[in-house]
């Protein structure tokens, strides 16, 4: 499980939610996220640093990148 989709179910955030969050416009969108199979851009990638409170990094996403 991708360190994103790990850390929203454990603090019970839902991808409609966490998409409002980080201004990205759907579920579908983060989904992708959770899923290593699209890489946020900067500007997203920044917001989901923030929401997280820096528990998600960007290296986490690269580690995971197909």
């Amino acid at each position: 499980m991708h360190l994103l989709a790990r850390y929203l179910v454990e603090h019970g955030i839902s991808l409609d939610d966490f998409a409002a969050r980080i201004g990205v416009a759907n579920r579908s969108v983060v989904h992708k996220y959770t899923t290593g199979g699209v890489i946020p851009r900067p500007p997203v990638m920044a917001a989901i640093v923030r929401e997280t409170g820096g528990a998600i990094q960007p290296n986490d996403f690269y580690a995971t990148a197909k």
